[in-house]
């Protein structure tokens, strides 16, 4: 789901938000991608954690959220599937 830059930042792959966008289109509800502002020096020096995982916010009556809500995460459980087969088929 994330790629890795030369800088060593993290980036969602360029089908994520397509996806996401299918998603809202299907279920009519409003998906926003978000992303952490970096903290400042003097708050990452406190030993705050930096977290820099996209967030996917998710808006709309109950039965709407609930539905996109579903199939995003079976969008990262078919992630996590292909991630888990791909490391046993390198592992031999």
């Amino acid at each position: 789901m994330f790629v890795t830059r030369e800088d060593g930042t993290q980036a969602v792959r360029e089908w994520v938000p397509d996806h996401m966008g299918e998603v809202a289109k299907h279920t009519k509800a409003d998906i926003f991608l978000l992303y952490r502002k970096p903290a400042d020096d003097q708050a990452s020096s406190e030993g705050e954690i930096e977290d820099n995982r996209p967030r996917f916010i998710i808006f709309g009556d109950a039965s709407t959220e609930e539905h996109a809500r579903i199939r995003t995460l079976v969008m990262i459980d078919k992630l996590v599937s292909l991630l888990l087969l791909h490391s046993s088929c390198n592992s031999y």
